[in-house]
């Protein structure tokens, strides 16, 4: 494992007759995300809580870099760690770019420095400054404001942050573009991340670390391919379920196995036997050949049927199906095909599985 930055050391919280964390003994590596899950209870959100002292052990040690987190004045503690929790906490009278500054501007940034920020961020987060900028919180949807949660979390570029079921308050398909952008965020960014989830899917796809807790200790803790290899015990058996070989799909991203292509305009490009030429946004057309040799042409709607480099495989599993070839494309945020992903090679790692 990577060098701990946090680090649980028989931490006990009571409150009153009540165990919520027993004796929880755990490290928490850098520059990774750590995703912690189990049943309502069990003392997920207490847990990180402890790291930025919005709670205080009954007993134990909580560090961070080595040092005792109590030995730290509670603001400046949390200046160096980033929090976004489900229901966003944006704050409705300020602006979007002015939730988004909220910890550079108590830091005392100079004016030009912040509103730099506050553009990087929204570019990084996929929302145009120009239009977003100025917005207040009651103009956004749910996913935009999920998405400017998770800004605001970033503004002074913490190393850690703390995100408590950021992406739950949202419907399932903007959840799952939610999860794209983390993915592409973190593998740019490098933060230590502590993840709090109730949804498997979302637990094993973005995990470096995985922690399954039960009535406040920790469980199991392993890289997710090895818990759903080894489960330690009977309980978290149940609790991934008996579809494990399938939730392995869930693990890879469609870039890890995608073929590139170099996509001309106006040419057909393929490498599986299945071709694709740019048409109107958001259309691709598909060019393939039928049992009787002859070629047939499909029109492919990018939203439905192509996926993005940070998809799961389970999602292109979902597209392979809709579109019902052997092959679906890949597109960069402009809709670009700039890759393939082919059944056979998801079926190839199910079967290694």
């Amino acid at each position: 494992m990577r060098e701990a930055i946090i680090e649980f050391s028989g931490v006990e919280v009571k409150y009153g007759e009540v165990e919520a964390l027993r004796g929880i003994d755990l490290k928490i590596p850098g520059e990774k995300v750590t995703v912690i899950i189990g049943p309502s209870g069990c003392g997920k959100s207490t847990m990180i809580r402890t790291v930025n002292r919005m709670v205080e052990p009954t007993r134990g040690t909580v560090r961070y870099q080595g040092q005792d987190v109590k030995t730290f004045d509670k603001i400046e503690l949390r200046r160096q760690m980033g929090y976004a929790i489900q229901n966003v906490g944006l704050i409705p009278h300020l602006t979007v770019e002015e939730n988004i500054l909220l910890v550079p501007r108590l830091l005392g940034w100079p004016e030009d420095r912040k509103k730099k920020r506050a553009k990087e961020l929204l570019d990084l987060i996929g929302l145009d400054a120009g239009k977003y900028a100025n917005k207040y919180p009651s103009e956004l949807s749910g996913g935009e404001a999920q998405r400017v949660g998770v800004a605001r979390a970033l503004g002074a570029d913490p190393p850690v942050l703390l995100f408590d079921e950021p992406f739950g308050a949202v419907d399932p398909l903007k959840r799952e573009e939610l999860q794209d952008e983390f993915i592409r965020i973190q593998r740019r960014l490098r933060k230590t991340v502590l993840f709090i989830t109730h949804d498997l899917s979302e637990a094993i796809r973005l995990a470096d670390y995985m922690v399954i807790m039960k009535d406040g200790v920790v469980v199991q803790a392993d890289a997710p391919e090895r818990l759903l290899k080894e489960p330690g015990s009977d309980f978290v058996e149940q609790f991934l379920g008996t579809d494990r070989t399938l939730q392995r799909l869930t693990l890879l991203t469609a870039d890890r196995i995608a073929k590139p292509l170099r996509a001309e305009k106006e040419e057909f490009v393929g490498l599986s036997g299945v071709s694709w030429k740019p048409l109107e946004e958001g259309e691709i057309l598909a060019k393939f050949k039928k049992d009787s040799g002859e070629f047939a042409y499909r029109t492919v709607r990018v939203s439905i049927h192509a996926a993005r480099p940070y998809a799961s495989l389970k999602e292109c599993v979902s597209r392979l199906l809709a579109l019902g070839l052997s092959a679906i494309p890949v597109v960069d945020d402009s809709g670009k095909v700039v890759a393939e992903v082919l059944f056979d090679d998801i079926q190839r790692i199910t079967k290694e599985g």
